[in-house]
């Protein structure tokens, strides 16, 4: 009981007195991680649009002083120039229509060719006609200058219609090179994943 009484009066040692250590609350670290994931995320969601795209686009590479490249460019120049009013469809849509007026006068093109394209664009009064025909038509630059990246994509109702057949083939008669899997990264991803490896090291 004495020593019971002792060790009640004399209260608590110092050593136990003593505040249990808080953890550590890092912001910046926290911050750092969750950008770390966002990157992460980023790539991983990128990855997977190149690999729809590479899935459901067909992607063609023409030299870039080629007829079909020259009628895209000038096709986005146009529809550029536009009044804000005047643009009754999406760019692509301008683009495919005249790509198709090319082929009308390719002489490089089969005359069915030819004659195809001219039967196809004999009713389509405006290019806002092609809206339910074509989903992804755009010409766009690759790190080499001298060539050009052609991407087109059909409604899945009209895969099999015969003129764009013949506007694909047209362009392997020109030279094209048709590219198959996903696209390469784009300057965006690249730069977030050399921003994710300086994260790392």
């Amino acid at each position: 009981m004495q020593e019971w009484a002792i060790a009640a009066t004399t209260g608590p040692t110092q050593e136990s007195s003593k505040k249990r250590p808080r953890p550590s609350n890092n912001r910046a670290a926290k911050a750092e991680n969750c950008l770390t994931d966002v990157g992460r995320c980023l790539l991983s969601t990128a990855t997977m649009v190149r690999q729809v795209r590479g899935a459901t686009i067909r992607s063609f590479l023409l030299p870039s002083d080629d007829l079909y490249v020259t009628a895209a460019v000038e096709a986005g120049r146009a529809y550029a120039q536009l009044p804000q009013g005047k643009k009754a469809a999406p760019p692509f849509v301008y683009v495919a229509a005249n790509m198709l007026i090319a082929l009308t006068t390719d002489k490089q093109a089969s005359p069915e060719a030819r004659a195809s394209a001219v039967k196809f664009c004999a009713d389509k009064q405006t290019p806002s006609a092609l809206l339910p025909y074509i989903t992804v038509c755009r010409a766009t630059r690759c790190f080499d200058k001298a060539h050009t990246r052609i991407e087109l994509a059909l409604a899945p109702l009209h895969v099999m219609e015969m003129v764009f057949q013949y506007l694909t083939a047209s362009f392997v008669q020109h030279g094209a090179e048709e590219l198959f899997g996903p696209p390469p990264r784009g300057p965006l991803e690249r730069a977030i994943a050399q921003q994710l490896d300086a994260l790392r090291s």
